[in-house]
């Protein structure tokens, strides 16, 4: 999150939360007249505010024990998975950059999705056919295979 110092001096100063807040600065950058604008908005300056908290009751559902709600129900098969073991690697300078740079293009430039529905009961027909008679050469054709096929023609 880019954050100009002005505007994260007066965040603080007047307890707003920088994460509430949209950039209307250059890349989105969270600036001066964000901020400003959220104290408006928000009232967020409480000078006058006594600074005394009322407890409040909040009523909590009822919830079962831990040791019920692990029990395992009858007929229920528990298994135990083992940890799995994990290393850290260092990211590389141009793992740094793409990601630097997928993100920014994610925050700065439109996306939008397109949706169709098509019915694939042909295709996956032959797609099976093609994989059993190829079966035998170790080739197995994906679905991708056939998309990619058909976006080159």
């Amino acid at each position: 999150m880019r954050v100009s110092p002005v505007a994260r001096r007066l965040a603080e100063e007047h307890g707003i939360e920088l994460r509430s807040l949209v950039g209307s600065g250059p890349g989105g950058r969270i600036i001066k007249r964000d901020v400003l604008a959220a104290v408006e908005t928000a009232g967020a300056n409480v000078e006058g505010a006594s600074g005394e908290v009322t407890p409040v009751a909040i009523p909590m559902p009822a919830t079962t024990a831990p040791d019920q709600a692990l029990a395992a129900t009858p007929g229920s098969v528990v298994h135990e998975v083992p940890a799995l073991e994990s290393t850290e690697v260092a990211v590389s300078g141009m793992r740094q950059t793409i990601a630097r740079r997928l993100v920014e293009s994610k925050a700065t430039i439109p996306h939008y999705q397109v949706k169709m529905r098509f019915s694939m009961d042909a295709l996956m027909d032959l797609r099976r056919s093609l994989n059993e008679k190829l079966a035998g050469e170790g080739v197995k054709l994906s679905v991708n295979d056939f998309i990619v096929r058909a976006c080159a023609l």
